[in-house]
């Protein structure tokens, strides 16, 4: 298992007082690219949940910006999986467009199958943060160099190459999906008996949603739950997760996704109200490998007010 060095003394603390008062240095540091949409922004729109070639999107950062300029988006967060790699590119090409890019990561935690959290306004440079990223990256290619033998071994020889022609990204996931589409196995049970004790291992190494949460905030960045739609088909149950997660300490929830219908954004709007949660909201975009998807308006119907941001920013200078 992936061993972090967490203080949960300060956990406890931050959880208790939801502070991120360490982070004086490093947002005066960022002044300048914050303030870039506050000043007399004629453009309303923004995009908080964006992925570059960074992890599995196919615009690198410097692209992606260029393109929310085209479309007159006033802001981006760059959240990429597991990975902060692009954030530094995209906030220099923002200066270029006056774009504010919010640095931010989509981090997987273990839950059930999978989690993700989003981070925003996080300390992409923080030294406990990008370890502990490294050495997930170096533990993501051990399993699929262990997963791609085992189906070797099975009269399954493929290539990380042909897997990345109906893939968007390369994972264990990702991989059981080609499997699938390819007709090489019939069913997740067949794939399960081949590598499954590889699945597990990469689910044990993930962190849980209280520690990427605490990652997060010792990054002195903002926890939101990512399309809470999917975690389950019961809203009775999203919303005992949404209220455990509060407990340890997150900060909002993604209201607004390509994914969810206009009812979906209104409820998770009001569930964040009522339980004095932020919002933010995003198209979750990745370039062409999304089909149909745009940045700042994901399938056509996506509208994120710079209000979320807005919102975030006020709580992070009360605190």
């Amino acid at each position: 298992m992936i061993r972090v060095a967490v203080d949960f003394q300060t956990i406890r603390y931050r959880v208790t007082m939801k502070k991120h008062n360490t982070q004086c240095k490093y947002h005066a540091d960022h002044t300048a690219n914050m303030q870039i949409a506050r000043r007399g922004h004629a453009r309303e729109f923004i995009d908080l949940h964006t992925h570059t070639t960074a992890s599995d999107g196919s615009f690198p950062a410097g692209k992606l910006v260029r393109e929310a300029a085209v479309k007159g988006l006033s802001a981006i967060a760059i959240t990429d999986h597991d990975s902060v790699a692009g954030v530094e590119e995209g906030i220099e090409e923002g200066k270029n467009h006056c774009i504010e890019v919010v640095p931010g990561i989509e981090m997987t935690a273990r839950y059930n199958s999978e989690m993700h959290l989003l981070g925003l306004y996080i300390d992409h440079s923080n030294n406990q943060l990008t370890n502990y990223l490294q050495k997930l990256s170096v533990l993501r290619m051990r399993l699929l160099v262990k997963a791609f033998s085992l189906l070797s071994s099975r009269g399954i020889s493929i290539t990380p190459a042909e897997v990345m022609v109906t893939q968007s990204t390369l994972s264990l996931s990702s991989l059981a999906d080609h499997l699938l589409i390819k007709g090489l196995v019939t069913t997740r049970m067949d794939i399960d008996a081949i590598y499954g004790h590889v699945w597990e291992e990469w689910q044990n190494n993930l962190l849980t949603p209280l520690e990427c949460i605490a990652f997060i905030h010792e990054s002195n960045g903002f926890a939101f739950l990512a399309h809470p739609k999917r975690l389950d088909n019961d809203d009775a149950q999203i919303l005992k997760t949404i209220k455990l997660l509060r407990e340890y300490g997150m900060d909002g929830i993604e209201c607004i996704h390509a994914e969810h219908t206009p009812a979906d954004r209104k409820k998770y709007m009001c569930w964040a109200k009522q339980l004095g949660l932020l919002c933010t909201g995003g198209s979750d975009f990745h370039g062409a490998k999304k089909s149909g998807l745009e940045i700042g308006t994901g399938y056509g119907d996506l509208e994120v007010p710079y209000s979320f941001l807005e919102s975030i920013k006020d709580k992070q200078l009360k605190e």
